[in-house]
């Protein structure tokens, strides 16, 4: 997971905090509590706490759930979102996990396009070295591997984010990393809405509960970036997302499951909804 954003890191804080082990990370955030972070310190906790691009789509193959075109956001609109730039930053961001939830479903074709797409949106904005056609290459010549596309993925929008951030435009990496991270919640929560009656799917649900400290985490790291509309919009949306979490009611378990968090389907669903509305608000 690290290894995706370990650029970002490395082009922060000169290698050292890309370097961090987990074990770490978990002291770096016990000995800054009560501490304001730089943006060095908010991407590190965000680098541990939000899965790569790749990670959310293999979780939802794991489910049994066949593939499902409607969850993606529509590549037509790619030309759209350059009219901004920092909404590009945001749609490339969801463009990123729409291309590994493709890539797991053999539908690398359609994957590839959406890279293609991608690329060109950078060129659009000003910022094609933010990714170029070596990696289309790449994706072209691995179509056969899953493993290897979703590794091309990963660095894709690794590579993308350093970029920004070696370029001092940090707001469009936390806007790229945001993008990602409300497409992932998105799609999973969709599919989990779609899993036939009676079949449980505590560790897609759990990953999705560990996602509260990345969103206090990516407030705060937007807080702290030049301020622009979708700026505040992504902000904004992120606190509604968190204030949907702190309202989450959680069944009584077993002594025996005691140490488990099942949310009652009721306050899940409030939150499901709640992400559905903010990522539509993005892809419009």
């Amino acid at each position: 997971m690290k290894a995706v954003y370990k650029n970002i890191l490395l082009v922060l804080t000169a290698g050292s905090i890309g370097l961090f082990s987990c074990e770490s990370a978990k002291k770096d955030k016990l000995a800054n509590v009560g501490v304001e972070k730089t943006e060095a310190q908010r991407l590190a906790t965000i680098a541990e706490a939000i899965p790569a691009p790749s990670v959310i789509p293999e979780m939802i193959k794991k489910t049994g759930v066949d593939y499902q075109q409607d969850l993606i956001n529509d590549i037509n609109k790619s030309t759209e979102y350059t009219s901004s730039t920092t909404k590009a930053a945001i749609n490339l961001g969801i463009y990123a996990v729409d291309v590994a939830y493709l890539s797991l479903y053999d539908r690398s074709n359609e994957a590839l396009k959406y890279m293609n797409a991608s690329v060109k949106m950078t060129e659009s904005i000003g910022f094609s070295s933010a990714l170029d056609y070596n990696m289309i290459n790449r994706f072209e010549k691995n179509m056969g591997s899953k493993d290897s596309l979703s590794n091309i993925v990963n660095d894709a929008i690794g590579n993308a984010d350093a970029y920004f951030v070696k370029t001092n435009r940090k707001t469009l990496a936390a806007l790229m990393l945001g993008g990602a991270f409300i497409e992932g919640l998105y799609i999973s929560s969709e599919t989990i809405n779609r899993i036939p009656t009676g079949k449980e799917v505590p560790d897609l649900i759990h990953v999705m509960l560990e996602q509260e400290e990345a969103i206090t985490e990516l407030v705060a790291l937007l807080d702290q970036v030049e301020k622009d509309d979708w700026t505040m919009a992504l902000s904004n949306s992120l606190e509604q997302i968190k204030t949907s979490y702190g309202r989450l009611e959680y069944k009584e378990l077993p002594k025996g499951q005691a140490s488990l968090k099942a949310p009652t389907d009721r306050s899940l669903k409030l939150l499901f909804r709640q992400i559905s509305a903010v990522r539509n608000n993005f892809i419009r």
